[in-house]
């Protein structure tokens, strides 16, 4: 969570940088203190901004440090930082090309708690870099719309859609919301969600989303860990408690629903929706970590098995729109690959052989077209390619190669896709370094139509 921190006439400094080496200059604008709530509950101080480079040369290993004064130009303060994602987490590595920006987080020590703070110098490091702009062409059927971190995507219509800039872990809140017409390129940055209107004192009281399961106390950080999420198609919400219990409930708050308790010790990680308002919640730790599962309705039924029940995928799963068949990247029999698992039975059927499982590759995007046709369309790490549009058809058993994508992958970044409405177009939007929205036309395709 990002908000103005509560202190005095903070200023928004643009402070040329020194560098290790000369290779240019570094800029720091639109700079400001703000809180963030961590993982644990906790507040931090944090000076944010963007720091562009108006040198001629790539730069890394970039370093920060500010100081902090006051109204009368007393250093009451100092930071440290390096340039991060929307979560806040430091890119070491990352590469800043001339004229291009990044985000910057510094971590503030203050020497007072009261201490007024007025303004800020920002005094960068960095090493200069051989690295090349890497320019990936489009194939003629995929179009860029965003170059940002872009981390949900929700469908309208088969024209329209709404897309979320922002941290992936973060309450839907707290993205920058665009709405984006596929006919025309149009792009609007919106105020707000439209279901941000609903998260008001009288349904999060009624919800229960604050309260601490022990004490019963209201905390009011912890709706910001709560992946509070709307289905699409309906008046449903589904969220995690303190302890990461999973309640679903009427977005006025009634009607609250235990869907599985005991999930203490897994991490959420989103949510896939189906058109009929079933979801699947997955949970994994980390790049490597096996994914753990379950299917339910947004009325609060569990569909699958328990979490621990269900067999373990190396890659996000997804489901049917009934939520009774999930397809999930596994080893069984030594063959490794996609199958299709029966959600409460040990039933499986192997798809396709795939040796490449990784868990921050998108989730498969099921399409029934009608009862007897159905597609899997799959994003798959390639050697050469980075990613490649599959499609598997269901009936005929066949696999489809479809294009290259201009997803470039690296283990601490994720991707996502998501399927119009009437299948005609998959969105597919990556966080990290080389993030965006893409949208792929699958009407240019032969396969799979």
């Amino acid at each position: 969570m990002w908000r103005v921190w509560g202190i005095a006439a903070l200023l928004s400094l643009v402070v040329v940088g020194s560098f290790a080496q000369e290779v240019g200059a570094l800029v720091v604008r639109d700079a400001a203190v703000v809180e963030r709530v961590d993982a644990q509950g906790a507040t931090v101080a944090l000076l944010v901004g963007t720091l562009w480079n108006e040198g001629d040369t790539p730069v890394t290993d970039v370093v920060l440090y500010a100081d902090l004064f006051d109204v009368d130009g007393a250093v009451v303060g100092e930071g440290f930082g390096f340039i991060v994602n929307t979560c806040g987490e430091a890119l070491l590595d990352a590469v800043l090309f001339p004229q291009a920006q990044a985000r910057v987080a510094l971590k503030l020590d203050l020497l007072d708690a009261e201490a007024q703070v007025s303004s800020f110098a920002f005094y960068p490091e960095a090493n200069p870099s051989d690295a090349v702009r890497e320019a990936i062409p489009l194939h003629p059927a995929v179009t860029q719309v965003s170059s940002e971190e872009v981390v949900a995507v929700e469908w309208l219509s088969a024209d329209a859609l709404r897309y979320g800039v922002g941290c992936d872990e973060q309450l839907f809140t707290r993205h920058t919301w665009h709405s984006y017409t596929l006919s025309d390129g149009r792009d609007e940055t919106l105020a707000a969600h439209p279901n941000a209107a609903f998260l008001t004192p009288s349904m999060i009281s009624r919800a229960a989303i604050n309260r601490t399961t022990q004490t019963l106390q209201d905390d009011p950080t912890h709706i910001e860990r709560s992946f509070l999420t709307f289905a699409p198609n309906g008046t449903r919400m589904v969220w995690q408690t303190d302890i990461h219990t999973l309640f679903t409930g009427e977005r006025d708050g009634t009607f609250r629903r235990e869907v599985h308790r005991y999930l203490h010790q897994y991490s959420l990680k989103g949510f896939i929706w189906s058109p009929l308002n079933n979801f699947l919640a997955y949970y994994f730790g980390a790049f490597g970590d096996d994914v753990r599962y379950i299917t339910a309705s947004s009325d609060g039924t569990l569909i699958s098995n328990v979490i621990t029940a269900n067999p373990l995928s190396r890659t996000v799963p997804s489901m049917t729109y009934d939520g009774r068949r999930v397809v999930i990247g596994a080893t069984f029999d030594g063959v490794s690959g996609f199958y299709w698992q029966d959600a409460r039975t040990p039933e499986r059927e192997l798809l396709f052989a795939f040796d490449t499982l990784q868990n921050n590759f998108p989730a498969p995007a099921y399409f029934r077209k009608n009862s007897s046709t159905r597609y899997l369309y799959f994003v798959l790490p390639d050697a050469e390619a980075g990613a490649l549009l599959s499609c598997y058809h269901v009936e005929a058993r066949t696999l489809h190669t479809l294009a290259p994508l201009p997803l470039r992958l690296r283990n601490d970044e994720r991707a996502w896709s998501w399927l119009a409405p009437d299948g005609s177009t998959l969105a597919l939007a990556a966080k990290g370094r080389s993030g965006g929205l893409w949208l792929v036309d699958l009407r240019a395709f032969d396969e799979c139509q």
